[in-house]
């Protein structure tokens, strides 16, 4: 992935725009910005009523990205 535009980084630094980019999956998903004990495997987190919040960042479904 490139960087299209310059982005000021919350650490201090600079990503500069066409530098180029790896997004970690397995950080993203061990976070608990997803819910409670995110190292802990759990489908129910992927319910219907516990995904509400989840569609602003995945348009109308969760399921769409």
């Amino acid at each position: 992935m490139e960087i299209a535009i310059s982005i000021a980084a919350t650490c201090g630094v600079t990503v500069p725009a066409g530098a180029g980019a790896v997004i970690g999956a397995f950080a993203i998903h061990q976070s608990a910005a997803w819910g409670p004990k995110p190292d802990v495997f759990d489908p129910d987190r992927f319910l219907p009523e516990r995904t509400k919040l989840w569609h602003a960042y995945y348009e109308e479904h969760h399921l769409i990205c």
